[in-house]
């Protein structure tokens, strides 16, 4: 799930804009050719339909829903799990022009079977191009046993290039407690060249990769979740 609510608020801050005087909502579609998340396949290297609804007030608050076709494999091929929905909320903080900070909650879902849903509550400061995030698990790690208390913290850099064109770069560490989830943890990493051509259309060309235990990242049918990954993405915002 991408946050576009903190890029927005970011971008209006830094440019010296003033905020609006009433609620807005923005709504997102996009087509994947592959809905990496974290640097694990979700869709299983197959195609995804993704979109949401996101919204914001003047002051800061920020909710909105997202979701996204995946794979039933992802889930010990748990065939009644073929989407995600993602509930989302928070609030996010513009310090001066160059700082900005976040803190939030997100609840992923997983209406097939919602023993694998899982929330998580997340804090994230921002210096111009560069954003660092934590992420702590409030319950079970999608449901796996001994693993409350998950974890996740991450960098990302988002440089604009000339002709509407945004360099990301990305890295982050996945923990899951445990100690028999132990073999679990893994750093993934990103490189993204995003377009935006205006009216609302944009699109991206993403490469991920990870140092995961690819044996225990394999799905039921031999797809290795977390192997390196090129991927195009398109979206339309309204």
């Amino acid at each position: 799930m991408q946050n576009r609510i903190m890029k927005t608020m970011i971008v209006a801050g830094c440019m010296g804009f003033t905020a609006p005087v009433f609620a807005s909502v923005l709504g997102n579609l996009s087509a994947t050719t592959n809905y990496v998340y974290r640097g694990i396949t979700n869709s299983a290297n197959k195609p995804a339909i993704q979109g949401g609804f996101d919204w914001t007030n003047p002051a800061g608050w920020y909710a909105g829903i997202w979701g996204s076709s995946i794979s039933s494999d992802i889930f010990q091929n748990n065939t009644r799990v073929n989407e995600e929905t993602d509930f989302y909320g928070g609030y996010n903080g513009v310090i001066n022009q160059d700082w900005n900070w976040s803190a939030g909650l997100i609840q992923y879902t997983y209406f097939g079977d919602t023993h694998f849903s899982t929330d998580e509550a997340n804090v994230s400061l921002g210096y111009r191009w560069l954003t660092v995030k934590y992420s702590h698990e409030l319950n079970k790690f999608y449901n796996l046993p001994d693993s409350s208390g998950s974890y996740y913290y991450e960098a990302a850099l988002a440089v604009p290039l000339p002709e509407n064109l945004t360099l990301g770069l990305h890295a982050g560490h996945q923990v899951v407690t445990g100690a028999a989830n132990a073999g679990l943890n893994y750093t993934d990493y990103k490189v993204s060249l995003a377009h935006d051509f205006g009216h609302g259309y944009s699109a991206s060309v993403n490469y991920t990769t990870t140092n995961a235990n690819k044996a225990l990242y394999t799905e039921a049918d031999g797809v290795k979740t977390a192997d390196s990954h090129v991927f195009v993405s398109m979206t339309k915002t309204f």
